[in-house]
């Protein structure tokens, strides 16, 4: 019996040093924890501070002051207006630029026809063409994918409208019995 005893107090000196030592490591991570929090605060503040100085300051910049970008574009729009050659030859710079950006079926065949050129301007130069040759495949094979996906939706339109008809007039038949 007494060293059931002597083990119970020996147990229970043990479980008072742990605690006591866990209750200080804890007191130890909450100081630590409270210093960053507020290192981050006093940085979260002068962020603050400077960002108010920075909309400021960009605020002053944009405002006022001669309006350059539209004393240039008012001129350029004079130049074309009393320029008609450049004009056109903008107008079709333009509209060759939109030909390419365009994402149907019109624009892969002009995205090909420019690769074409390429491959002709590579071979009399003696230059290697396959990169031209494959542009141009692909733009080709891309325009073909488009107009089979085209042909494919009007099909299913069209198929689509004529059951739709026969549904009609097999409802209009038994309608009339």
């Amino acid at each position: 019996m007494i060293g059931q005893r002597k083990l119970q107090k020996i147990a229970d000196v043990a479980q008072t040093a742990m605690q006591h030592r866990e209750d200080h490591h804890l007191e130890a991570l909450n100081t630590k924890l409270t210093r960053r929090i507020d290192a981050q605060e006093r940085a979260l503040q002068i962020a603050d501070a400077q960002l108010k100085v920075l909309r400021r300051t960009q605020g002053r910049q944009k405002s006022g002051g001669f309006p350059w970008e539209l004393l240039i574009l008012g001129a350029a729009g004079y130049y074309l207006w009393r320029n008609p050659d450049t004009r056109t030859q903008l107008q079709g710079q333009v509209q060759g630029l939109m030909q390419r950006l365009n994402p149907g079926v019109e624009g892969n065949v002009a995205r090909a026809g420019d690769a074409v050129r390429g491959t002709i301007d590579d071979l009399s130069k003696g230059e290697d063409p396959t990169a031209n040759v494959k542009a141009a495949v692909g733009e080709a094979s891309r325009g073909a994918e488009k107009a089979a996906d085209k042909v494919r939706a009007k099909v299913d339109d069209v198929r689509q409208d004529a059951r739709m008809g026969v549904q009609r007039a097999a409802d209009d038949v038994n309608r009339s019995r």
